[in-house]
This record gives structure tokens, C-alpha cells and sequence, in this order.
């Protein structure tokens, strides 16, 4: 989950540099994962998604940032646009918040506040020093790669059905199922998502997003 929410990180930035990437509905569920969701609280989850991607369209939409954005294009300054994105990231946190308080039905409390602290953190990972971790995604064809491995990534992400279901029928669904089970689930679901990064065969890709899971510092024992 975590290599293909690192697109959703710098999807935006990508697009306006030209870039192919997926489509908008799979990396907004690469978000948030309504794997352990009751049927009746879908509806819930999927209204409050559709809220935080307005938000953030709203921030990006800002006139003064549109015409920062132009004014970098005309002069074809990727990093300045990427910075201009970057400049953003505070707002885009926020974005979160809400969502975050809004699917408690579906989640454990600990892993809201996890799922926080990644966002977070991964934004922060991607604008350090301007954007630079973003600017390398992009020169090292960090969408392009994503985009290729979409198939391996749904594998990844259907793998992990006959789990969730016995999870379920053992202690329910939403916020029953403890976070440690969820935890080791989406390990394996980022292992297998990284096996098909590195087969795309770019290593400084490779090794950027192996920076990047070394940041987010798993421990599914606590």
C-alpha cells in the first residue's frame, strides 16, 4: 500500500510535468484501504475520500499558485514547480485531518493515527530540500514505473483476501480487528508492492522508495 501511496504523494506534480500516471480512483484508494469495512459503512468512507480530494483540489486551484505554476512552465523550471507544490504541503496535511476523524467506523484509533503519521510523513519525504526526493521520483521515472506495475500491484493488493476474510470471521470487521493483524497484512501487501518496483530495473528509483519505507519505521509488535 505504502509504495503505491507514494504516487498518490506526488501524482499531482507529475501530471503537471507531463507524466503519465494511473488513474485518479487508484491512488485515492491507496490512501485509504476499506479492506476491514462493513458493507453499510462504505458509503460514509467513500463520501469523506470524495471530501478530502476536494480539498485538496481547492488548494491547488488557488489563483496565486495557478500563476506560479504558469510562470514556471513558460520558463520550463520543473524544479520551481515542484517547489510550488511543495510550498503547499501544510495545506494538504490539513486535508487529512477530517477524513482521518470522519471513518472511525471502519478503523482502530491507533491506526488513524498511523495512517496520519505516514501521510505526514511522506509528504515530508517527498519535499525535502524543495522537493528534491519528488524531482528524483519524477527524472527517474517514478510514475512511469508505477503506472507499468499496476497489474503487480492489484496482485499485491488481492493477495491479501483470504487473510482479511479470516480476520473478519474471527473478530469482526471496522475497528475490531486489532491493528497489530492489519499491520502485518500491509507489511506483506509492501513487500510485494516493492518486488515490483524493483523489477521496473532503476535502482535509484529502487532505492529512493526503500528510503522512503526505512522512514515510515514499521513495528507491528507495539
Amino acid at each position: 500500500m505504502l509504495v503505491k501511496l507514494a504516487l498518490a504523494a506526488v501524482m499531482a506534480v507529475a501530471g503537471v510535468l507531463g507524466h503519465t500516471i494511473p488513474a485518479e480512483d487508484r491512488w485515492m484508494n491507496a490512501i485509504i484501504t476499506t479492506d476491514f469495512c462493513e458493507s453499510g459503512k462504505l458509503q460514509q468512507v467513500q463520501a469523506s475520500m470524495s471530501t478530502f480530494q476536494q480539498c485538496v483540489t481547492n488548494v491547488y486551484t488557488d489563483e496565486n499558485f495557478r500563476n506560479e505554476i504558469r510562470a514556471a512552465k513558460l520558463y520550463d523550471d520543473n524544479a520551481k514547480i515542484v517547489k510550488a507544490f511543495c510550498d503547499k504541503s501544510a495545506q494538504v496535511k490539513s486535508c487529512l485531518r477530517p477524513l482521518v476523524t470522519s471513518i472511525t467506523p471502519c478503523f482502530t484509533a491507533s491506526g488513524l493515527r498511523t495512517t496520519q503519521k505516514e501521510f505526514d510523513k511522506m509528504i515530508d519525504f517527498f519535499c525535502l530540500n524543495d522537493g528534491a526526493n519528488t524531482n528524483l521520483f519524477i527524472k527517474e521515472g517514478g510514475s512511469e514505473c508505477l503506472e507499468q506495475k499496476r497489474l503487480d500491484f492489484a496482485s499485491c493488493k488481492n493477495n491479501k483476501t483470504p487473510e482479511i476474510t479470516r480476520l473478519i470471521g474471527v473478530y469482526g470487521s471496522g475497528p475490531a480487528v486489532p491493528e497489530k493483524e492489519r499491520c502485518k497484512l500491509e507489511k506483506k501487501e509492501n513487500e510485494c508492492d516493492f518486488a515490483a518496483v524493483k523489477s521496473c530495473g532503476k535502482p535509484n528509483l529502487e532505492k529512493l522508495i526503500q528510503q522512503l519505507l526505512d522512514s515510515l519505521d514499521f513495528n507491528c509488535e507495539e
